[in-house]
């Protein structure tokens, strides 16, 4: 066999092992590797080799000095615990992705990679554009370690990300979540009525409109999770408004901080944001912290779960 066929055949399974790298990150386990779009092959590709160097940069928590990483790594990463209301944010997901109905979706921000019309089944955004199994669990876990009181999230989208942030939160504390696209919240709606979510308050409105009137209302917040307009403008407009309006035990949970170009600048000047205390890189979400006491300093830590 010549140099050249044998060259080809590993530089086509080189390309394979880098997409399974990208799909296990985002637990797409339904995509097929022939069934990408061509066009998004160099997407795919960057971000795969992106995420080997992120794991070359990472830690466990072996290595993590600060007491703050370190019991995130111990007491939320690592932690394997089964929660009824998993099972129950699951088949609410599975009733979801078999949903027929179509909608006419309007984008408020840079829109869906995969999802280009505004007709879109409900089944397919469910597919898309709601948060993956693992990383639903961990914002249940973010939300039942650290007990905050007043909890906000843009971007609904279904309702997914709502359910296990609201299933891990005490019962007495506020969620308010926000959607713009209003079939969408609808739906959401309807999920958060079946599945009997309690102190959830859902708004159907654009992030601009509604943000600075929230912070008014509302100038003492505990837990942010960012899950819409993935730009980097919006994003930093977003983090500026709410950054001092965090408590000392304050947390934002940005999604998709290797998503474009723009959210990787935006997640690089967050980091070095004076008015933060530690971020924690786990290469699809961004934690941002603000306790005053402690120390400046950004983490990659790799979360396997």
């Amino acid at each position: 066999m010549s140099f050249a066929i044998c060259f080809v055949i590993m530089l086509c399974l080189s390309v394979i092992v880098l997409y399974y790298c990208y799909a296990i990150l985002l637990q797409e386990k339904h995509i097929f590797i022939f069934t990408i779009n061509i066009t998004n092959w160099i997407t795919v590709i960057n971000t795969a080799f992106e995420y080997l160097n992120f794991l070359l940069k990472s830690k466990l928590k072996h290595g993590v000095h600060s007491p703050l990483v370190y019991n995130l790594v111990e007491d939320v990463l690592l932690d394997k615990r089964k929660f009824h209301a998993f099972d129950v944010i699951e088949g609410a997901r599975k009733n979801l992705l078999i949903n027929k109905n179509e909608l006419s979706v309007t984008d408020y921000g840079a829109g869906s990679k995969k999802q280009k019309n505004k007709k879109r089944v409900v089944g397919d955004i469910a597919k898309n554009a709601t948060v993956p199994v693992k990383y639903g669990k961990l914002l249940f876990r973010l939300a039942n370690f650290y007990k905050p009181k007043v909890l906000l999230e843009l971007g609904t989208s279904l309702g997914i990300g709502t359910s296990y942030i609201a299933s891990g939160k005490n019962r007495d504390a506020i969620l308010t979540t926000v959607e713009g696209d209003e079939g969408i919240f609808n739906i959401s709606q309807q999920v958060q009525k079946a599945l009997k979510l309690e102190n959830v308050v859902g708004i159907n409105s654009q992030f601009d409109n509604f943000l600075e009137e929230y912070i008014d209302q509302n100038p003492v917040i505990d837990f942010v999770y960012v899950d819409g307009n993935h730009t980097q403008e919006a994003t930093l407009k977003y983090f500026n408004l709410l950054k001092s309006q965090m408590s000392d035990n304050g947390l934002i949970i940005f999604d998709d901080i290797y998503w474009s170009d723009g959210m990787k600048k935006a997640w690089s000047v967050i980091k070095n944001d004076n008015a933060i205390s530690s971020t924690v890189d786990l290469f699809k979400f961004g934690l941002v912290y603000f306790r005053k006491k402690h120390a400046k300093e950004n983490f990659y830590i790799r979360f396997w779960l």
